[in-house]
Parts: structure tokens; sequence; C-alpha cells
């Protein structure tokens, strides 16, 4: 089985470089995701243990809590760092490496989705880590953080673990929350939480999960743990779940059924004083939008939303309503199909494309994919739509 990828993957053969430059201590850099052109920079809290293999390490980015307090550059790195001196213990234990990222007067609004994403991938440029073993977390607002974006980053984690927190009930629908069925989500709440409301989100975001796992006849990946504890995360709760992560649970891009999106936009926007860049997201699991079609007049962003499934050598995919993709790229393993034999590829159920795929092709991928070694695929296919 020939690995594309792998001749092209650019992996550091040191366990870290570039700003991730010390091990055993707690430190920081200031850093930007590159699409970013406003000249702002996060703070970005890391530890590192000692004794860290030499690849495939696991890792967590941890999205802290905060409010009012953290609305400023200072008061949230403050209280991201007050959250990795207290995980790094657990880093040590456990044997992961651990960035705390902090909001920088942001906390986790809009900005949430590309800023995550694209420090997953720097991450993976600059340490020898694996997406396989990479679990988002946050507490409290870091919680919510997640709730509110998790959807948009599922190819890029093994798991997400929000923690006393809640999604809003706006949040809460089937195009965002179909997302769960291609990753484990598991969210720990304590039931004498002094902010209510979260309990009762929680309560709600679980219902609306049990009527799509009615409505698909599948299960998810969303397990809602209730424990009898305060709006305080728990320690041993953390670690037993991590554990559990770890030894149950990695991210798995071959999946026979995705139910995803995704999103155009290019914009800059401003939230308390601080603009940034929002871009596009592109990829799903084995799909990846080549080229949007330009947004309509007064049109600031279009969100395409589909299912796609393999079956034998029949890969259909369907949006839920008419799209903005000019061109879509369809990652191909002799995991899902026999590349020995043609392949059908349908959108919206039309033909288009019929064939047997060429194995020995140059892989012209961008940056996110180069940098992640897993992403292990034998060829593709793009498909003008």
């Amino acid at each position: 089985m020939k690995r594309l990828l792998l001749l092209l993957v650019i992996v550091s053969s040191s366990l870290f470089a570039g700003q991730f430059d010390r091990i055993g201590v707690v430190d920081k850099f200031q850093w930007a995701p590159p699409t970013y052109t406003t000249g702002f920079k996060y703070d970005v809290f890391y530890y590192i243990p000692h004794g860290m293999g030499k690849a495939n390490n696991r890792s967590m980015i941890f999205m802290h809590g905060g409010g009012s307090s953290t609305m400023t550059r200072e008061g949230s790195a403050r209280v991201a760092k007050m959250y990795i001196d207290d995980l790094k213990r657990l880093a040590d234990k456990m044997k992961f490496i651990i960035v705390a990222p902090s909001g920088s007067g942001l906390n986790w609004g809009g900005h949430t989705r590309v800023m995550i994403r694209e420090l997953a991938v720097f991450m993976r440029e600059q340490l020898t880590v694996t997406a396989n073993k990479m679990v988002l977390a946050g507490h409290s607002m870091g919680g919510m953080g997640i709730t509110r974006n998790a959807h948009w980053l599922i190819d890029q984690f093994a798991a997400f673990l929000p923690m006393a927190a809640g999604m809003d009930p706006k949040h809460a629908t089937e195009a965002n929350l179909q997302t769960y069925f291609n990753t484990y989500y598991h969210h720990l709440q304590g039931l004498n939480d002094h902010f209510r409301v979260f309990i009762e989100r929680c309560q709600n975001q679980e219902a609306q999960i049990q009527m799509l796992e009615d409505k698909f006849g599948a299960d998810s990946g969303f397990v809602m743990e209730y424990y009898n504890g305060s709006h305080n995360y728990q320690m041993p709760l953390i670690e037993k779940t991590l554990l559990k992560i770890w030894q149950n649970h990695q991210r798995n891009l071959i999946q026979p059924v995705l139910r995803g999106h995704f999103y155009h936009r290019d914009t800059i926007n401003e939230y308390n004083n601080i603009r940034y860049n929002l871009t596009s997201t592109k990829t799903y699991m084995w799909l990846e939008v080549n080229k949007f079609k330009p947004l309509s007049d007064g049109q600031v962003a279009k969100r395409d939303i589909f299912t796609a499934t393999v079956i034998n050598n029949n890969i259909d995919i369907n949006f839920t309503e008419a799209h903005g993709i000019d061109s879509l790229r369809v990652y191909l393993s002799d995991l899902m199909v026999d590349l020995t034999q043609p392949i059908k590829v349908f959108v919206d159920g039309d033909l288009k494309y019929q064939g047997i795929v060429d194995q020995n092709m140059n892989m012209n991928i961008n940056r996110a994919l180069l940098v992640d070694k897993d992403f292990n695929f034998d060829s593709y296919v793009d498909i003008a739509l």
C-alpha cells in the first residue's frame, strides 16, 4: 500500500522546534495564525514534560475560563497561566504536551474556529505530536468555546473535552450536532454547578443528540457525564477521562459516513477593539474544497452542509441546499474503496466522476494537510461542481 503523504510530509526529527524551545517549565510566546493580516497576536503558554517520546506524542490544547476578567490581554494571560500551572502536574504524570492559548482579550468567540485549527496545525509543525492523539479541552468559558466551535474542528482532534459549560440552545442545531457522529465528544458537568443554566443546556444538548441518534439509526460519539461536584473541575475525573480517550479513541479520518460542512468567509472582524481575520474552513475528513464560488453581493459568508457516504466503490455527496463550491477534492484510501476498480462519485445525485484513479500522482495539498503525518491517503480525485 502506497502512502503518498509520506513523500511530502515535513516533521521535525527533534522533540520540539522554533517557539516550543523549553522542556520541564511553563513558558510562553506570541503567535498568530498565518492567515492573520492585522498584526494581532495571541499569548500561547505551553508545557512539555521531561521524558517525552520522539514521535506520536499525546497532546492537549486547553482553553481557559474567564469572562470579564479576561477581556484584557493581561487578564487573559494571567488566567491561562493559572490553568496550565495547575494542569502541568497531570501532564507530568500522564506524559502529554499541554498548550494553553490565551484568548488575549477576545475570550472564545467567533475567532476560535480559525485560531484553534491553526494552532493545532502549528503544533504539528513544531512538535512531534499526532493529531490522532490530540484533545481539545476547556473549562467554563473555555468549555463554552468548545460547544460553539467543536463542529468546525472535527478533523483536527481525537476528542473534545468541555467541562462546566453548556451549549446555548441556538447552537444545538442538527447542522452542528450531526458532526458528533464523526468524533468523540465527552462533556463533564458538575450537578452542583452554581451556573444552573449549564445543567439545563446540557440536558437540552443530550435530548437533541438523542433525537439525531434516533433519526439516523446510529450512535454518536457524544457522552454527557454528570458528577457530584461544583463548577470547579476535578483533576481525578479529568485524568480518568483522558485515559479513556487515549486508550479507546483516536481521530478516524477514513469513515464511510460523513456528516459535515464547509464555510466560506474572508473578512476582518473587530471585537473589544481587536481586529482579526475570519477565513474559510475548507476541509472535513476526506473532503476538501479546492475553490469556492464567489459570494453573492452583500453576502459575508456561506455554509455548505452535506452528508457523504461510501458504499463499495460509490461515493455519494449530498448537500442540504444549493452549495457554493466550484471544485471539490475527494481523498481516497484503499481502506475506503478498491482502488484497482473504477470509482464513481455522485454529487446531489449527478455522476461527477467515473474511472480508475492514479495512485502515482503528486499530492498537491494545502499546508494544514501537509504537516499532518497521519493524513494517510493513497490518491484523490478533483471534481468540478
